[in-house]
């Protein structure tokens, strides 16, 4: 046996599971290995709710719902919906049907102003389905979805929250999402800069036995 094992085909929900491995030598009857191992499965990439901005006060006041698609391959949103404020709701649901968002791409949605599908600035829920199934959440601000300390923030008027490292997806909000003042609906949130120098001065001091030297270190990031 090399180390490897081929799955049966059974398709498990992103968690950690723990497996009992075990194996019986076919000439000897004997039993070889009996271990528990513990594994990590992640959920594959998924159009996520990126960004969002609610009650948007210049403009035609629409609020506006970013959706990316990290994935590799274009995602037909024919059946897919939005829902907001209640996950039971029948009413506060946007139909997507006709809609295709592309690989690494971004896809828009307007709510009309006074509409039947709105969402509210100081707290809500978004859910993206395809059908029946649930693709992604992102509850904000005071809305009780059971757990409101880890909502994502408020966006407060004129700003937008979003997904910070763009796309970052870890189904825990307020880990996720930050606030933009400077929206970025239709583009990537961006991500952390990288340090690429840092400049000490002076380069060289001497220094007396048990002395100290200050010295002052200025990082510059790649922009």
């Amino acid at each position: 046996w090399n180390g490897t094992y081929e799955a049966n085909g059974t398709v498990v929900p992103a968690g950690v599971y723990t497996v009992n491995v075990s194996g019986t030598n076919t000439t000897t009857g004997l039993s070889v290995v009996n271990n528990t191992e513990t594994i990590t499965v992640e959920a594959p990439p998924h159009v996520v709710i990126n960004e969002f901005i609610a009650q948007r006060w210049t403009g035609p006041g629409t609020d506006l719902i970013e959706l990316y698609n990290p994935t590799d391959a274009d995602v037909n949103l024919t059946g897919w919906t939005l829902v907001a404020h209640d996950p039971e709701t029948t009413t506060a649901i946007a139909p997507l049907d006709g809609e295709t968002i592309t690989a690494d791409g971004y896809l828009v949605y307007e709510c009309i102003a006074e509409g039947p599908f709105t969402i509210s600035q100081s707290g809500d829920i978004l859910i993206l389905k395809n059908g029946s199934v649930e693709v992604d959440r992102v509850a904000w601000g005071d809305y009780d979805d059971g757990n409101i300390a880890d909502n994502a923030p408020a966006p407060g008027l004129e700003n937008s929250t979003g997904r910070f490292p763009n796309g970052k997806d870890t189904d825990v909000d307020i880990d996720d999402f930050r606030v933009f003042t400077t929206p970025t609906i239709g583009e990537s949130n961006g991500r952390p800069s990288e340090l690429t120098t840092i400049t000490v001065s002076p380069e060289t001091a001497e220094v007396a036995v048990n002395g100290t030297r200050t010295f002052t270190a200025t990082a510059y990031d790649q922009d």
